[in-house]
């Protein structure tokens, strides 16, 4: 390879890079609270809409989804690479059913036009990921996201100690937490908790020559976890605490692999049934700890009530994708109903929200792409054996966890998405192609 043709090489890389990181950018930038991204809202009286909506600064976000867009189809009529974009597309078509559908919802809607407004961030967010997984690479993807986490949270801490009025939050009930960049704790704290498991994983599979590397990933756990006990959000904590010991189990696996026996799993598998036992009969206890019990602040008995009065209502195909958290009345009359003391904003988990959404149906789907990509993230681990081809089992684990007491799919951000459907996608190119390189450790 010629010297210009390095040169020409090394500033695609640096301009794919760009791009990576914008589009990941564009996937979480609606949780970001300097940016008073506030959406739509409608009056209306339970969920009968009574007057006009206000659309506050959507427009602010449609900008900046048509600059993404518009970038990504420029990028890819610069490589020449359409017909490898469709390619991949077509490879996964379970995610486009999943789309589709959602799109359909349209059709039955409680407020259609918030619908279409929320297919298009989906759209373009899938897309988005789909070009990242097919043309980046896991490897890679794992190096854009070292450094995107790690400016997430140097910028977190940069606005603690500069705009401490808006990074630390003043309501009775959250009083002192840090939310950094974010407008709640526990983005922050679920953030952070998935920065921890990455960082650590770098770590782990650091070469002795790269040093520097090293005591960045070192210096970054330290932050993050500085961070994650500063949103006292449990959500993170226990997030950080799963993900911690799934990377510590998965890498003492990779050096004791040829050693074990079936004796060593049958022993593991009965100290996780009696830890699991142990957990959920004490669960009060534990998560007293965290300052929690087992209502989750309120959420199991607002998942109950919403269940029996709304969802049953339309249990196959829900209410219209992205559409009944945006009607104030339903959230405020929630709240008194629940005796909150204040409006509830979202259902506060991922896999409810969905169902409320697009029902039984639309669920089902998610669902099946969750499996899907376990199915996936564990065949190129097994294939692998390195710490780094871990991750997408940290990411799949992830999201499953976050989103138990969050609602981190495609609810107020699309980041989680981008970068589980990225990971699922780079997985096929690898099956495809075999020679993907994954770092790997000592």
């Amino acid at each position: 390879m010629t010297l210009d043709n390095l040169d020409q090489e090394k500033i695609r890389s640096i301009r794919k890079e760009i791009l990576v990181q914008l589009f990941l950018f564009f996937g979480l930038f609606r949780s970001i609270s300097v940016l008073s991204l506030r959406g739509v809202l409608c009056p209306s009286d339970w969920l009968t809409i009574t007057g006009p909506c206000q659309w506050f600064n959507v427009s602010v976000e449609m900008l900046l989804l048509a600059v993404v867009v518009i970038l990504f189809i420029l990028e890819l009529v610069w490589d020449h690479s359409w017909k490898k974009f469709i390619v991949s597309c077509k490879s996964h078509w379970l995610v486009f059913i999943f789309i589709i559908f959602s799109g359909l919802s349209f059709f039955w809607s409680i407020q259609s036009n918030i619908t279409l407004y929320k297919i298009l961030v989906l759209l373009s967010s899938s897309i988005i990921a789909i070009y990242i997984g097919r043309f980046w690479g896991l490897d890679k993807l794992v190096r854009s996201l070292t450094w995107f986490l790690g400016l997430i949270s140097l910028a977190s801490l940069c606005f603690v100690i500069f705009l401490p009025q808006i990074s630390i939050m003043h309501d009775p009930f959250y009083k002192g937490a840090w939310n950094g960049i974010f407008w709640h704790r526990n983005y922050l704290g679920c953030f952070m908790a998935l920065s921890i498991a990455l960082f650590l994983v770098n770590l782990l599979a650091s070469r002795k020559p790269h040093r520097g590397f090293f005591y960045f990933n070192l210096v970054m756990i330290t932050l993050s976890t500085f961070l994650l006990i500063k949103s006292k959000s449990a959500t993170g904590i226990i997030s950080s605490m799963v993900l911690v010991a799934l990377v510590l189990v998965l890498y003492t696996w990779i050096k004791l692999e040829k050693r074990l026996k079936k004796l060593h799993y049958f022993l593991l598998l009965a100290v996780i049934i009696a830890a699991g036992t142990i957990l959920f009969t004490n669960l009060d206890f534990f998560l007293g700890l965290l300052g929690r019990n087992s209502s989750l602040t309120g959420r199991v008995p607002m998942w109950e009530y919403v269940f029996q009065h709304v969802v049953k209502q339309r249990i196959w195909l829900g209410y219209g994708y992205g559409a009944i958290w945006h009607l104030a009345g339903f959230r405020e009359e929630l709240a008194q109903i629940l005796k909150w003391g204040a409006p509830v904003m979202i259902g506060d988990n991922g896999f409810f929200d969905i169902l409320i959404h697009l029902g039984i149906v639309g669920l089902s789907l998610l669902l099946l792409l969750i499996i899907l990509g376990f199915i996936r993230a564990i065949k190129f681990f097994l294939q692998k054996r390195t710490i780094i081809a871990a991750f997408p089992i940290l990411v799949m684990v992830f999201g499953i966890v976050a989103n138990i007491s969050l609602s981190l799919i495609l609810e107020t951000e699309t980041l989680i998405w981008i970068i589980a459907l990225s990971i699922l996608v780079s997985l096929v190119n690898n099956s495809q192609t075999s020679n993907i390189p994954i770092q790997t450790q000592d």
